[in-house]
């Protein structure tokens, strides 16, 4: 297998770097080398191919493709990567409602009204837009800036693309011609701006109906530099391909050398750069032969490693297996090793040895069905192939179709008026849906265009309109005496010289005695190929064969299939059991190029349409494979001389997992009597295993939920009942460790648990915050207990979540007395966190107050004293009895002094003179010494920004 991968990667190596020999070469090419700036332009400014090919946003959101900056920023990327400027750029945003340009130093001159006129034409024509409906809906004027442009583009022509191509005939070139597909860069004849070439490129942005924006650009050569091209292409390289130039080439031309650690193929300079330095004055020297290389030296050593590895691995398997074997045939089980363990390692043995004996053969098996899924896929793929093409003459035989009931229906016409004819609704003759645009001509005169969908425009074009009304007069079935005809005649005869190129070509084609037949031949020019012609008999005369004439051309890029726009997702990709396929149909014209393809939505540069290039430029058919990695990859291209399409196909294979699976279980087929024998041993391993380690895992669940007093109860026979009986002690322990938490502070609480409590006192700075509940004594004597409970509780619980959140902890609780001790820590000083606690407790208790006003009960008040100062803290009682943690000195009796006198001040918290001396500008503070007697102060107010 690692042979056969080797030879695979070193396959797909060479692949590779035939690839980036035709990349190297494209990119050379001057025309190329301005669209693949272009293209990174796009990128740039975040045109990715998904979101410029099938772009799907949501309505009344602007997605902000095209903006004013654009153009900005795409000459600066421009100038910055290849020192080019454009002669003129016009790019619109969404809806087309804003329509910005640029015109280079070359076209100074313009005028304002001729840059206005270039600007509607150009940005009307890439917006190609027949049906309109606004992405900004609730903008009500979202597509006046589109309608604008076109009233003005209309005054050069009616159609768009007439107005685009004066636009460039006039100002730009009179060797121009309107680019007629976008995304791609057209290279164009001039006489002007010192430049042999012009490059233009447009692009729209739109699905369907709807426009999110576009633009077009154009250059000129004369800013295109030969060794600027050069000098690119070598940097921009793919991973791991070196490019270079030669003068003489060392290795034979086209031919693929390969070396000890590397793949080497030279070519000879594309013969387009060659005649563009021929007509530049940089007279550049250019080198006669490229070449690129891949280095295969990495491939070598992974291959080898991979065979040391193989190797490592199978001789430590045999190894380890032997010698296992033979201690347990010598020496049995060791004593360490009780019953379970003996039963595992025997298991584990039994299965081991059958991989090790046919480990080969599954291997070998496995390739085999790797084999055979590649045969399977190359299969699927040319089957598909064929479908697509039988699905392309299916939908010729549709629009002939079509086009025959067009034809019955024209006859039913034949005895209607000139005027109703004329104002009459294309739906009438052609099937709406059928993309069809049919010219009729009657012998007295009368004609129009039926178009589907388009009805602006019904006249028929002059050319058409001679060489039908001359046909019909060859046939000698013209009404000579109307005025209309007798003036067609007479123009008939005056371009009788220009049209004697078209007369077997046309009004004497073999075409005309097969009625909805096409034209085969591929040499006729682009206007006059491909035509169904039909000849129209008299409604109301059946003596006279031939009353009129009609034809469609199924030249028309819209003509070739039926419905384009609305593909069906079996026709273009289709999923099966082993393989994904995509699919992709191309017109060609006359001159081998292609004129349009289907699914739209692709981009010139996705790889189906490349497919599409190459089986034109090739001119044959042809496929690849690679079968790297899951699945492999067939890439196929059909091509044929008599007719105009061509065919890709894409087919990405799906790893094989039932086979694989199949491959797997080969093997322990063979184990199956084994398997059985020991099915006892493993139900006894579930019991003896699984049943008390789920019991374990439920009690320890039950245990983090808070229910301390579950136990696990298992028989007294084996190691499992001591677990038991341990896990049954530790959760006592628990359950009397959470007893315990609730009567002691959650710092000592703490210190117990960690096992680091001093029992020694120890002398520190503390701040003691002594309050109690006014009036208490009263109050008890004359409220039931039980309410005096619960208020007691509530308080309490609001009281110690003030303190605990200021990090202090309570010392005791007395009756309704609270005392909190608070010691300096890295939190803060203990006296500005006892001041704090303080604010927060009164804050608490206002809303306990509100809680129970609203619940129609009492209300409480109390009051608060904080006293600093040195204090002894540590363990008191006997040493083998019960013991408390106390805090010992004269600051808590100061402290409850202090909290007496509360009474006397309204926000019922005073501090002593130690605690006030260390607090900030947080705390505002009122010397309230003439109304207590003593040297005390008054908490007024505290900036709590973590609220209470």
């Amino acid at each position: 297998m690692a042979e056969h991968q080797f030879n695979a990667d070193l396959t797909a190596a060479k692949i590779r770097l035939v690839d980036a020999l035709n990349s190297f070469k494209n990119s050379l090419v001057p025309r190329l080398y301005v669209e693949n700036l272009i293209k990174s332009g796009e990128k740039q400014i975040g045109l990715s191919f998904e979101t410029a090919e099938k772009p799907v946003f949501a309505r009344n959101h602007d997605p902000q493709l095209i903006t004013a900056s654009t153009n900005a920023r795409l000459r600066q990327l421009y100038s910055e990567k290849a020192g080019l400027q454009p002669i003129l750029q016009v790019s619109f945003g969404v809806d087309g409602y804003h329509v910005w340009s640029w015109f280079g130093p070359q076209l100074a001159h313009l005028n304002e009204d001729v840059r206005q006129l270039i600007e509607a034409a150009a940005a009307i024509y890439v917006a190609d837009m027949v049906y309109e409906q606004p992405v900004m809906e609730e903008r009500p004027d979202a597509l006046a800036g589109l309608y604008k442009n076109r009233r003005i583009a209309r005054k050069l022509s009616g159609s768009n693309a007439d107005a685009m191509q004066n636009i460039l005939y006039n100002y730009i070139s009179d060797f121009s011609y309107v680019p007629n597909k976008p995304g791609i860069c057209f290279q164009m004849g001039s006489s002007g701006f010192d430049s042999r070439y012009l490059y233009c490129y447009q692009r729209k942005i739109g699905e369907y109906s709807y426009l999110y924006g576009g633009y077009l650009v154009i250059f000129a050569s004369a800013d295109l530099k030969v060794a600027n091209i050069v000098k690119d292409v070598l940097k921009a390289t793919d991973p791991g391909i070196s490019r270079g130039f030669y003068d003489k080439s060392p290795y034979p031309v086209n031919c693929l050398i390969q070396s000890q650690n590397d793949l080497k193929l030279v070519s000879n300079v594309p013969t387009e750069l060659v005649g563009f330095n021929l007509t530049t004055s940089e007279n550049y020297p250019l080198p006669r032969y490229l070449s690129v290389s891949l280095s295969i030296k990495d491939l070598k050593h992974n291959y080898q490693q991979k065979l040391q590895r193989i190797a490592t691995i199978a001789r430590l398997t045999v190894a380890a297996v032997f010698m296992l074997s033979v201690y347990f045939v010598l020496f049995g089980m060791p004593r360490f090793m009780r019953l379970r363990l003996r039963v595992l390692v025997i298991l584990a043995l039994v299965l081991l040895m059958p991989y090790v004996l046919l480990g080969y053969f599954c291997f070998s098996l496995l390739e085999s069905s790797q084999n055979l899924a590649k045969y399977e896929l190359k299969a699927e793929s040319d089957n598909m192939l064929y479908r697509t093409r039988k699905y392309f003459f299916d939908q010729r035989l549709q629009f002939a179709l079509h086009s025959l009931k067009s034809k019955d229906r024209l006859t039913h016409l034949m005895s209607l008026p000139a005027e109703e004819i004329n104002n009459m609704a294309s739906e009438k003759v052609v099937n709406v849906g059928s993309r069809i645009d049919l010219a009729f001509v009657r012998n007295d005169g009368v004609s129009r265009y039926f178009r589907d969908p388009d009805e602006s425009r019904n006249a028929l074009p002059r050319v058409d309109e001679m060489m039908s009304v001359k046909y019909l007069n060859n046939l000698g079935v013209m009404s000579k005496d109307t005025p209309r005809v007798k003036k067609l005649l007479d123009q008939i005869v005056l371009a009788d010289g220009f049209m004697d190129n078209m007369r077997q070509d046309y009004y004497e084609h073999s075409i005309m005695q097969h009625e909805a037949a096409e034209t085969a031949d591929l040499r006729k020019i682009d206007n006059f190929s491909s035509m169904i012609f039909y000849l129209i008999p008299a409604a109301e005369d059946p003596t006279l064969a031939v009353a009129a004439f009609a034809m469609a051309s199924v030249a028309n890029s819209g003509n070739m299939l039926v419905n384009p726009a609305e593909f069906s997702g079996q026709v273009y990709a289709e999923t099966t059991q082993s393989a994904r396929h995509n699919f992709a149909l191309g017109m060609r014209r006359v001159d081998d190029s292609i004129l349009c393809w289907w699914p739209e939505h692709i981009s010139h540069g996705a790889p189906l349409r490349q497919l599409l290039d190459r089986a034109i430029s090739a001119r044959s058919s042809g496929s690849r494979a690679d079968y790297r990695g899951e699945g492999g990859r067939v890439e196929q291209y059909y091509f044929e001389n008599d007719l105009p399409v061509v065919i890709s196909v894409i087919s990405q294979g799906f790893p094989d997992f039932f086979m694989q699976l199949l491959v797997g279980i080969f093997p322990l087929a063979l184990l199956v009597v084994v398997l059985l024998s020991l099915f006892l041993f493993a139900d006894i391993l579930t019991v003896l295993f699984i049943v008390p380690v789920k019991g374990f895992q439920k009690a320890a669940s039950q245990i983090g939920d808070g229910n301390w007093q579950v136990r696990v109860e298992i028989p007294d026979n084996d190691e499992f009942s001591l677990l038991a009986a341990s896990f049954n002690r530790m959760a006592l322990g628990l359950e009397q460790r959470e007893k315990m938490r609730r009567f002691v502070s959650e710092d000592l609480y703490n210190q117990l648990g960690q096992q680091k409590l001093n029992e020694e006192p120890r002398l520190a700075r503390a701040s003691l915050l002594a309050s109690d509940i006014r009036g208490f004594t009263r109050l008890s004597e004359k409220t039931d207990p039980q309410h005096i409970v619960s208020l007691l509780n509530d308080y309490f619980t609001e009281m110690e979540s003030a303190i605990t959140s200021c990090g202090g902890h309570i010392e005791r609780l007395v009756g309704d007395a609270v005392v909190a001790v608070f010691y300096d820590s890295d939190e803060g000083a203990c006296e500005q966190r006892a001041t704090l606690a303080a604010w927060r407790m009164r804050a608490r208790l206002a809303r306990l107050n509100q809680q129970r006003q609203a619940a129609n009960l009492f209300t409480i008040d109390n009051g608060i004293g904080i006293a600093t100062g040195n204090v002894f803290s540590g363990m008191a009682g006997p040493q083998t009895g019960r013991r408390i943690f106390s805090v010992i000195g004269g600051v808590p009796q100061k402290a409850e002094k202090i909290e007496s006198l509360t009474r006397t001040v309204d926000s019922r918290i005073l501090l002593c003179p130690d605690t006030v001396a260390r607090l900030d500008s947080r705390y505002r503070i009122e010397d309230v010494s003439s109304q207590t007697g003593i040297c005390v102060y008054a908490l007024v107010n505290c900036e709590d920004t973590d609220g209470c």
